[in-house]
């Protein structure tokens, strides 16, 4: 079979060239959005090293029901702040050094935070809140490994 003569390559070459300049766009577009969110982050979390531990502190996972006036339109920034305004009142007083962890937005709304058993309770009373759970890890179970296989 004959190589194709040189001007079939060259619209090929073309299609792929715009291919990888649009890829390109959609990642330096995705890039900035995330830049923008980490800045928002930035300006209201204090790093988890700077956390007082006075009592027992537990990550919980907090989900909660966004009301229909604030939809789909809440931005990072306004999301972080009805987040804060849900925690106990004595968050605000002297433990200010805690800070949410992380924020859910795709699966379910809600976000992580760090609080004693006392505050979760309080926490799981205000009408907004689904659900407060403890943060449970999970170590992988799998038949799939190789001293079960007997190859080591």
């Amino acid at each position: 079979m004959e190589n194709p003569p040189l001007p079939l390559l060259l619209p090929r070459v073309d299609v792929l060239a715009l291919i990888f300049a649009l890829i390109s766009v959609c990642l330096t577009t995705l890039a900035h959005q995330n830049s923008e969110f980490a800045k928002a982050i930035e300006e209201h979390y204090l790093p988890t090293k700077e956390i007082n531990v006075q009592n027992s502190l537990l990550t919980y996972i907090v989900r909660v029901e966004r009301s229909d006036e604030g939809g789909d339109s809440l931005r990072s920034k306004d999301l972080l702040g009805w987040y804060r305004s849900l925690l106990p009142s004595s968050l605000e007083s002297d433990q200010n050094l805690r800070c949410i962890i992380f924020l859910y937005r795709n699966v379910m709304d809600g976000f992580a935070v760090e609080l004693t058993p006392e505050e979760a309770e309080a926490l799981q009373e205000k009408e907004e809140v689904v659900s407060v759970r403890l943060e449970s890890t999970y170590s992988l179970h799998t038949t799939h490994t190789p001293t079960f296989l007997g190859l080591q």
